[in-house]
């Protein structure tokens, strides 16, 4: 249930997100219809209905079943490598190109230790995308051993991506302090060196993230819930499946019913709620991690020896405990 509550919750933020994203391209369509304020966070009905509207046609994409879902999935993360690559490399001839931007390193107040722990925090809400793929292993059409594969090729590209926009945006910022307080400080830079174009280009890739995390957690989630339905641990109606495309229906609609309440609340609660989703996406890591320890064996003569994968286990153990 730990790993079900962190995955609903980057459902529900990649749906405000994409509000967000509409809200710093067309502010004037977007500040329209203020319902209330949560927490600083002044909440638009027109916010709501654009992420509700996502939700729901992405609920609609899950039930279709795996084949359609990764066929979208597959087109969404090839256009965001593309986006991702061109800006990266067009950041070197962006206005404000300069490697001196990305300083100071490391927040001087407080040093490199506390940096790094800041956001080794964060990251296991930020990786566990790659936590899809063993949920959904078993609609997969290839051998098992392939799945590790997957996993760590899929941790290598979100590194990977996270470092060049890190990267991205630190050398493109020539003001920190004018910066201050932007609502999207990526796009902001973006805008600053390379006009409207740009922001549009990156938009795309933005966009793509998005798609790939509301269709990948959505399915991911979906099928926690109909194994738990299924093993008795949940109400079983959870395993209930569609008459006609297979899928666990009737979880995705639970999990999307759940997912609508976030528009509401307003980005800063919605945040405070992610903060604790990433402290529960720790908790489940430092179990897996414990029962891997416990499982494989330094011991030759042992069934399970495994001496590789006893010491990432023992690793995982740790940082999942920092976190």
């Amino acid at each position: 249930m730990v790993l079900t509550f962190g995955y609903v919750c980057v459902v529900a933020l990649n749906a405000t997100a994409f509000s967000l994203l509409v809200k710093f391209l067309l502010p004037d369509v977007l500040n329209n219809g203020k319902l209330y304020t949560i927490a600083g966070w002044d909440v638009y009905i027109t916010e709501i209905i654009i992420a509700t509207v996502l939700l729901l046609v992405f609920m609609l994409v899950t039930i279709r079943g795996a084949s359609v879902s990764g066929s979208l999935q597959y087109y969404f993360c090839v256009a965001m490598v593309i986006v991702v690559l061109l800006m990266f490399f067009g950041s070197f001839f962006g206005n404000n190109f300069a490697l001196e931007n990305l300083q100071p390193l490391a927040e001087p107040s407080k040093g490199w230790l506390v940096s790094i722990v800041v956001i080794v925090s964060v990251a296991p809400w930020a990786y566990v995308g790659f936590d899809n793929i063993p949920q959904t292993a078993e609609e997969f059409n290839f051998a098992p051993n392939k799945t590790f594969k997957l996993i760590v090729y899929s941790l290598l590209a979100a590194s990977l991506t996270y470092v060049v926009m890190i990267l991205y945006t630190g050398w493109l910022s020539t003001s920190h302090q004018s910066l201050n307080g932007q609502l999207w400080l990526t796009g902001a830079v973006t805008q600053t060196a390379f006009g409207y174009i740009g922001l549009g280009v990156l938009a795309i890739a933005i966009m793509m993230g998005i798609f790939t995390g509301l269709n990948g957690f959505l399915m991911s989630s979906s099928r926690l819930l109909f194994s738990m339905g299924r093993s008795g641990i949940i109400p079983t109606m959870f395993s209930k499946l569609h008459s006609k495309y297979k899928t666990p229906y009737v979880a995705i609609i639970f999990l999307v019913g759940v997912s609508l309440i976030a528009p509401w609340l307003g980005r800063t609660a919605l945040t405070w709620i992610v903060d604790m989703s990433s402290t529960g996406v720790s908790i489940a890591y430092f179990i897996t991690c414990l029962s891997a320890a416990k499982l494989f064996s330094y011991n030759k003569q042992s069934n399970t020896y495994a001496p590789v994968y006893k010491t990432f286990a023992i690793i995982g153990s740790f940082v999942s405990f920092i976190s």
